[in-house]
């Protein structure tokens, strides 16, 4: 068997060195001469791009920049149940403040924000579940707005009497962060709120997630998912590195 071709192009396997083989074709020159059409027929589709490509017929073409997340999401099932609006304004606000964070991470900025709640499908309390969407004037990253606009579209949603067992944040139609986008708002600095929220993610990463937080998520925040039987983040958290005694 000619192993060369298999070695030099990659895509070619074991197998469709031997097809090709049987046609003559053993090197990377004869395959570059192969007509792309009889490519196809003997390694399907993919085989016909590969053959376009060595001829210098793009099929595929590079990015130079990776791709724009679609979407972000921050959702969690709560610890205990909800039953307050307070409480559900403090996650959406905690789950706002979270999505922020992972879009200034991306450099991405939101148009569309969607937030949602419901209760337990697998009890036998009255079930609910209900979502609102909200789109922003200009594209942001700003934990603020983010924030207001969830407990805004929150409180459209939220009926009394119900036990909620899960609420969430997703954030859509995400582009790239510019340094031309416009003011948030009239008379707001976009570039300082935006140092300031840098700021807010350096320390937060330095002194432990939610070191600095909005007000509005709470203090108690009885509502959130009990820990403890989470494994320990011995790569993540200095406090929880393992000690052994000599």
């Amino acid at each position: 068997m000619h192993e060369s071709l298999r070695y030099a192009i990659w895509g070619i396997g074991k197998a469709s060195t031997t097809k090709l083989a049987e046609f003559g074709v053993i090197n990377a020159a004869q395959l570059a001469a192969l007509d792309p059409s009889r490519a196809r027929r003997l390694l399907t589709v993919v085989g016909g791009r590969l053959v376009f490509e060595l001829q210098g017929v793009s099929c595929l073409p590079l990015e130079l920049l990776a791709p724009t997340r679609k979407g972000i999401a921050v959702t969690r099932s709560f610890g205990q149940p909800v039953t307050s609006w307070q409480e559900m304004s403090e996650a959406l606000t905690t789950y706002a403040t979270r999505a922020g964070e992972k879009l200034r991470q991306h450099q991405v900025v939101t148009r569309h924000l969607t937030a949602f709640m419901h209760t337990n499908c697998f009890n036998q309390e009255p079930w609910y579940a209900n979502a609102a969407h909200g789109t922003f004037t200009m594209a942001t990253n700003d934990t603020l707005q983010l924030a207001e606009m969830a407990v805004q579209l929150g409180k459209q949603i939220w009926r009394d009497g119900y036990q909620y067992a899960k609420a969430g944040v997703l954030l859509t139609e995400l582009q790239r962060e510019t340094p031309e986008q416009l003011p948030l708002l009239p008379g707001v600095d976009t570039e300082r709120r935006s140092k300031l929220w840098r700021t807010v993610d350096q320390v937060n990463r330095d002194f432990g997630r939610e070191s600095v937080r909005l007000l509005g998520s709470g203090l108690h925040r009885k509502w959130k998912v009990r820990a403890d039987h989470r494994s320990p983040r011995w790569t993540t958290n200095w406090n929880e590195i393992p000690r052994v005694k000599a």
